[in-house]
């Protein structure tokens, strides 16, 4: 039985076509839980009676959740994406499925240990996928190279011989960023600024050409 006054803590365990929500309160007591579909609706539904007192709610990071991330936090819901890759497994719990999944995360985010994780937007999602690692990048210049945001043509004499990185999916990267946020000239500025200057110039668009 809980107190009006009570602090609560949810934890959410997703799956592809499912979820099951524990909700526990400050002292780290179960309250209830439920076995739900992938519907936005039926969460809000059954998290409603706890809302007023719901603290937080703990969610893995997963590539399926951003419906439910976006939809929670569009309904006033406080939540923290857990790293799952960070999470280390409980121990005394006799039977491991995921009711108590949930409440391990639940009960991680009451302790203030859960691993947090980011979640980016999907232009952000595009250009973390398309670098990897920004640690093999040693200069801003190499990045801007990589970027094909800096001048790459090989003149001999005065007149043009080749014009190098003109195919490659780094293309997409800067290109994808000017037309989602639509600050083509204040991209360029900041591309030209790390290549070393004003000698660079703005990718050409990749072509659709077939090979």
């Amino acid at each position: 039985m809980r107190g009006p006054e009570d602090k609560l803590i949810a934890g959410i365990d997703l799956h592809s076509n499912n979820l099951v929500i524990g909700v526990i309160n400050q002292d780290g007591q179960r309250v209830s839980h439920r076995k739900l579909g992938c519907n936005l609706k039926q969460v809000v539904d059954y998290l409603k009676p706890f809302k007023s007192q719901l603290q937080s709610l703990a969610v893995e990071s997963t590539f399926n959740g951003y419906w439910l991330v976006d939809g929670l936090r569009a309904h006033g819901y406080p939540i923290d994406l857990a790293n799952p890759a960070k999470i280390e497994q409980y121990s005394g719990i006799k039977c491991a499925d995921d009711e108590n999944d949930a409440y391990h995360l639940a009960e991680l985010q009451r302790l203030n240990i859960l691993p947090k994780a980011y979640v980016y937007d999907p232009l952000g999602m595009t250009i973390t996928m398309e670098v990897g690692e920004i640690q093999r990048f040693q200069t801003d210049g190499d990045f801007a190279s990589y970027c094909r945001a800096v001048d790459s043509r090989r003149l001999s004499n005065g007149k043009q011989k080749a014009e190098l990185n003109e195919r490659g999916p780094a293309l997409n990267v800067f290109w994808i960023s000017a037309l989602e946020i639509g600050r083509e000239a204040s991209v360029a500025a900041a591309c030209q600024q790390w290549g070393g200057g004003g000698k660079n110039r703005w990718p050409r668009k990749p072509s659709r050409r077939r090979h």
